[in-house]
């Protein structure tokens, strides 16, 4: 359908295809109504699903819009079941937005956000306009009009105006004394309004049934005193209001559920958080934060998710005794914290998504995306781990039994500057299928550590009875001098960076490895490397090598006896500093015609045979103008 519409778009306005032609606005209001096919009740409420499309239509046109994005506004808006648990509110909002998508009122796409690509939906300009049609009267939309330099004036705010969305406009000030009369109200969006400075006291005074109130991304420096008498209010959303550092006492709004003030510049927590008892969800990573009152989660026992700056160390008492927890970012002390933790979760922490820190702050930034905690993170950072030698026995032993709650799910580990640690897992420790949803390993400045794996009690050759690190699609190890690798049984590993580590010799312990998946090969600086043991034809879907300083290494990939073989997906090729490097594999020609740049410099063996081979007949190496693709090559002796 999206096709379909796309045609009858083209050299014609919006507003006229529906207004002229009937067909359209038909099959798209159609498609509209049936979402309400299931509903019970005969009155012209809009049901769950039906809100959560109308919601799509605040963003700006040809909007690309993060799935998390939207099914947090879900819960924030009270559009989703607020029985359920937050876990079970983001399941039910990716559900409803997979059926949006199923009937083509949404369009799948993918947003590129700061840490890669995102998981996005997009709604079509026609089913945009269709929906503000359907919400004429109650809607007033005009998100990401940069020519909207003020707030419309009072005439234009209809009194029966349910939701406002000025998001990603070009707004500067809002005229002193303005006070919009809209009784219904129930949200009002401004965020991404980079230029607003400054909201008057009396702008709020009129929208007493205001429930969302969204601020985000604004250079506003002070709240004003009167959205603390909206005693409707359900989400005030500050973050990342970089200049706001007075927020007025909070205490009176008895009704709140979601309150984020991460990434503003607040020095405390305002007065009467504390006071807030129907709080879900808190979010309070702020850089300036100076402390965090005692006792402040005394009476937010309704708490589900819980956000803290990284600065201050928690007091892990008061974190226990929020029953309702369920997802949770935030440092601990020690790893005594991090058990007693864990341990009081008892059975929860199968179902509670987390991100810890645990010893120093380090100014390391957690990936975290758009107010959800997706994962079991677990972070150490200069921390000495010496009565902890290895791991995950660790936990089991000093906890009971809980270490294996505790690995089970865990989805990413990030071990840096810490003593003592040798190894992460033992072979015959009983873990390896509790860990195995581990999807990445990173291991920085380790000077104790020996190896992801202790196996000498069972002999340096015994193999595991199932891959450990089935999940694994990112491995990163810098500055571990000790270490020694080999690994196994990594069927997913999409990135390889290993460097500055002088004892490793081979990466990986078996000449017949496949790795379907591998996108990204690095290796830095391993003087001791001689062998990495993956084969070539086990790499279909490489697409960069970079290798330098490897002094030993001989050949890069093994040989399988194939005359020649396709890197089909390969794009750059660098090699440096490999003085006894003869060929990427031994006695095969390797064709790349996807190769954009060749780098190569100090490999003397190299020299007087290129490394890969282009064919530049093959409709791959050609540009979009049938023309051949031009591929840089650098080559220094």
């Amino acid at each position: 359908m999206h096709e379909q519409l796309d045609q009858l778009e083209k050299g014609a306005k919006k507003w006229s295809i529906l207004k002229t032609n009937g067909d359209v606005y038909k099959v798209l209001k159609y498609s509209f109504d049936r979402l309400n096919r299931n509903h019970q009740s005969q009155s012209n409420e809009f049901n769950t699903l039906q809100h959560c499309f109308l919601h799509c239509a605040l963003y700006p046109e040809d909007e690309e819009i993060t799935r998390d994005r939207l099914v947090i506004e879900f819960i924030s808006g009270g559009l989703l079941d607020e029985r359920k648990t937050r876990r079970a509110q983001v399941q039910q909002g990716h559900s409803i937005l997979d059926k949006l998508v199923n009937v083509c009122l949404l369009k799948r796409c993918v947003v590129q956000g700061v840490f890669g690509p995102i998981e996005g939906v997009k709604m079509h300009d026609l089913v945009r306009v269709m929906t503000l049609k359907i919400c004429e009267g109650k809607y007033m939309v005009r998100a990401g009009d940069w020519s909207l330099k003020e707030i419309p004036k009072e005439a234009e705010w209809a009194k029966d105006l349910e939701k406002v969305s000025f998001m990603k406009s070009g707004i500067t000030r809002i005229e002193d004394g303005m006070s919009p009369d809209c009784p219904k109200l129930s949200t009002l969006l401004l965020r991404d309004n980079v230029y607003l400075v400054f909201i008057p006291d009396s702008f709020f005074s009129k929208m007493q049934g205001l429930c969302t109130l969204d601020l985000c991304c604004t250079d506003i420096t002070m709240l004003p005193n009167p959205i603390c008498s909206v005693k409707s209010l359900k989400a005030l959303l500050l973050e990342w209001c970089e200049y706001l550092e007075n927020v007025p006492y909070l205490g009176e709004i008895k009704e709140l559920r979601e309150l984020n003030l991460s990434n503003t510049t607040i020095k405390e927590v305002p007065q009467g958080v504390g006071e807030l008892f129907n709080l879900k969800f808190l979010a309070m990573n702020a850089r300036k934060l100076k402390m965090l009152p005692r006792r402040l989660f005394h009476k937010l026992g309704n708490l589900q998710h819980l956000e803290l700056p990284l600065h201050i160390e928690v007091e892990v008492e008061e974190i226990k005794s929020l029953k309702l927890l369920e997802e949770f970012i935030e440092r601990v002390e020690n790893m005594k914290d991090l058990k007693s933790l864990i341990t009081s979760w008892g059975s929860r922490v199968r179902d509670t998504c987390y991100t810890i820190r645990v010893g120093s702050y380090g100014g390391y930034i957690f990936n975290k995306r758009e107010g959800i905690c997706h994962n079991k993170e677990l972070f150490l950072l200069e921390y000495n781990l010496k009565d902890e030698r290895v791991l995950a026995e660790g936990i089991v032993q000093q906890c009971e039994g809980l270490g294996i709650c505790f690995v089970d799910g865990l989805k990413r580990l990030r071990i840096e500057r810490c003593e003592g640690i040798e190894y992460i897992l033992r072979s015959e420790a009983g873990l390896s299928s509790q860990i195995s949803a581990l999807e990445e390993i990173k291991l920085y400045e380790l000077d104790d550590m020996k190896g992801l794996i202790e196996k000498e009690e069972i002999g340096a050759s015994a193999v595991l009875p199932q891959p450990v690190f089935s999940s694994l699609t990112q491995l990163v190890i810098n500055k571990c001098n000790r270490i020694k690798i080999p690994l196994s049984g990594v069927p997913n590993l999409k990135a390889i960076l290993i460097s500055h580590c002088w004892n490793i010799e081979e990466i990986f312990e078996t000449s017949s490895l496949t790795l379907p998946k591998l996108k990204y090969l690095m290796l830095h600086e391993l003087p001791s490397l001689r062998k990495v043991g993956i084969l070539l034809y086990g790499v279909p879907n490489l697409e960069l090598i970079n290798i330098r300083e490897c002094k030993e290494v001989e050949e890069i990939f093994e040989d399988e006896g194939t005359s020649s073989l396709t890197l089909p997906k390969l794009k750059r090729l660098k090699l440096k500093d490999l003085p006894k490097l003869k060929s990427l594999c031994k006695g095969t020609t390797i064709i790349c015609n996807s190769i954009e740049a060749i780098f190569i410099k100090e490999c003397p063996r190299l020299m007087n045979k290129p490394p890969v081979v282009v064919d530049f007949g093959c409709a791959s190496t050609m540009s979009d103008k049938g023309e051949p693709r031009i591929v840089e090559i650098i080559e220094v002796g």
